[in-house]
């Protein structure tokens, strides 16, 4: 057993640094080659871990081995990584799985991991920073479709509709701005509604 933690320790790190060009913001994009290595290394530590997957360690790991293997494009890999984790731990990183695939421009699976979240709290954080990803990318009418995805009456549901109209005030749709102000504003009031930031968005 010391000899198998041993062998994927060392496989981790090794897959973390191949996997750096994604992880970070690189001065070049890396090749669709280096990805698929990269991705070939997170699958086979992800195989080492299996045995592992009860240990402490090894659940930390697993954390942060979903992430990865979901910006480098293998969703469906990342959720079978998200499997060995507890139930109630993996609500705390499927939303860093879907970060993870919207920083990488993955929207769509983004979205359908979003769907397979059954943690109310965990699938409006996810949902939340989708419709931040599709705001800052300028896709207004998409982040307001993901918006509606959230259970009304959320935090998170008003936090979407700000972020949009703080993306539409920068691109200079003030009039667009304005009436979101005013829905966030309307769904801030409701009585169930927690309360809410509004930072600074009122449109010039």
């Amino acid at each position: 057993m010391c000899r198998s933690r041993a062998v994927f320790f060392c496989l981790f790190l090794g897959t973390m640094s191949a996997f750096a060009q994604d992880s970070a913001p690189p001065p070049k994009a890396p090749s669709a080659k280096e990805k698929a290595q990269a991705l070939a290394a997170l699958t086979e530590a992800r195989t080492v871990l299996f045995p592992l997957r009860r240990k402490n360690e090894a659940r930390q790991l697993c954390a942060r081995i979903a992430p990865l293997v979901a910006a480098a494009g293998d969703a469906a890999g990342a959720q079978d990584v998200v499997t060995l984790l507890p139930a109630n731990e993996r609500e705390v990183i499927q939303p860093i799985i879907v970060g993870a695939q919207v920083d990488s421009g993955q929207i769509a699976a983004a979205l359908e991991t979003a769907a397979m979240i059954s943690s109310e709290d965990a699938k409006a954080a996810a949902l939340l920073s989708i419709v931040e990803g599709q705001a800052k990318s300028g896709e207004f009418d998409a982040a307001l479709q993901t918006a509606g995805f959230i259970a009304p009456g959320r935090t998170e549901a008003v936090q979407a509709l700000l972020e949009v109209a703080q993306q539409e005030k920068l691109a200079g749709k003030s009039r667009e701005a304005a009436q979101l102000l005013q829905r966030a504003t309307t769904a801030a009031a409701s009585p169930c509604q927690p309360e809410v930031s509004f930072r600074s968005i009122s449109p010039a």
